[in-house]
Parts: structure tokens; sequence; C-alpha cells
């Protein structure tokens, strides 16, 4: 496989960290900044948080809903893909607490703290050739 094939139309990764039981809104609030940080200095197109899909709680503080623990990055190089997968997994494995981080595209997921390098490699290699025959 080429290590850089455009992705024709280009194409949304969805990452959700979901944190350790133990740890509240405040701290999944930091560790997704600090995922997200480490995603922008890739060579992706753009990284932002994922909007809300649920309403807002009565009560709760105005402001851009979006969801906890969610990020988009828009992508256009299926170097650019294998480079999110890598982050992402090295940023999990850097963590103090398991968390669970799964990557969705094109309604394919992957766990990436169960995936075993095998499984990485299968996603991107169906992810590109979905995304080649424009699915």
């Amino acid at each position: 496989m080429q290590n850089n094939l455009s992705l024709s139309g280009g194409l949304d990764a969805l990452l959700v960290i979901t944190p350790h039981s133990d740890l509240d809104d405040e701290h999944c609030e930091r560790i997704t900044r600090q995922l997200r940080s480490e995603l922008m200095q890739l060579d992706v197109d753009a990284v932002r948080r994922a909007p809300s899909v649920v309403a807002a709680p009565d009560g709760a503080k105005p402001g851009d809903p979006f969801t906890l623990g969610a990020i988009i990055v828009s992508l256009s190089t299926s170097g650019a893909l294998v480079a999110v997968i890598e982050t992402a997994r090295d940023w999990l494995q850097r963590q103090n607490q398991p968390h669970g981080l799964k990557i969705t595209i094109n309604n394919n997921s992957v766990e990436l703290a169960d995936a075993t390098d095998e499984e990485r490699s299968a996603l991107v290699a169906l992810l590109i050739r979905q995304t080649d025959n424009g699915s």
C-alpha cells in the first residue's frame, strides 16, 4: 500500500473517548483537549469538537453544545488516516488510567484499546478501499 494515497472527496473520522469510570466530566474535557491538541499537529484538513446530538439538560450552562469526549478529524489522504490512528493509539497508551477510544469512519469502527496492529491495519485498508470506491 502506498503511504499517502488521496482519498476521493476526503472523509471525517469520529474519535470518541470513553473515560475511566472514576473520572468526572472536567477530567474528560482535559484529556479530550490533550488528544485534540496532538491531532492538530498532524497533516489533516481540520480537527474540531463533535457537535452534540442530544439536547442540553435543563439548567446546563449556555454555550456551543458538543459531545464530551468526541472529536472529528477531516482528512484527505491515507497517510493522514494512518497518522490519526497511530497518534490516537499512542495517546491512549500514555494515559494513566484505562480509557476507551473508538474511531468511526464510514460506519466502520474500531476500539483502539482492544485492537491489534493487524486489526488497525485492516481497518485502514478497508476505509481506503471504501472511500476510493465512493462509499
